[in-house]
C-alpha cells in the first residue's frame, strides 16, 4: 500500500497546465516583452529627440549668423556701389580732360608744323 501512495503521488506532482493558466503565462510574457520594447523604444526615442534639438540649435545658430553676416555684407556693397559710382565720375573726368588735351596737343602739332613750314 505504501507503494501504491508514493506511486499515486508521483502522478500527483506531475500536474498538468490548463488552457487558461497557458494563456496568463503567455499574456504575461507578452507584458514582459512589451515593457522591454518600450523601454529600448524610449530610450532611441531620447537619443533621436536630443539629436534633433541640437541640429535645431545649431541650424538656429547658422541662421542667426547668417543673417547678421547678410545684414554686414548688404552694407558693405552698398558702399562700395558708392565708391564705384564716385570712381566712375573721376574716370569720366579724367577721359573728357585727356580728350581737352589731346585736342591742345593736336592744335600745339599743326600750329608748330605750320611754323615749321
Amino acid at each position: 500500500m505504501v507503494l501504491l501512495a508514493v506511486s499515486h503521488s508521483g502522478v500527483a506532482i506531475k500536474h498538468k497546465v490548463t488552457p487558461v493558466e497557458k494563456v496568463i503565462e503567455l499574456l504575461e510574457k507578452l507584458k514582459d516583452q512589451t515593457a522591454a520594447e518600450a523601454q529600448a523604444d524610449a530610450k532611441t526615442y531620447d537619443e533621436v529627440a536630443c539629436f534633433c534639438k541640437e541640429q535645431a540649435d545649431n541650424k538656429l545658430y547658422a541662421i542667426t549668423n547668417s543673417k547678421a553676416l547678410i545684414k554686414e555684407q548688404t552694407a558693405k556693397i552698398k558702399q562700395l556701389d558708392a565708391e564705384i559710382m564716385e570712381l566712375n565720375g573721376e574716370i569720366k573726368d579724367i577721359a573728357a580732360k585727356i580728350e581737352k588735351l589731346e585736342g591742345e596737343q593736336k592744335s600745339a602739332d599743326e600750329k608748330r608744323e605750320k611754323e615749321f613750314e
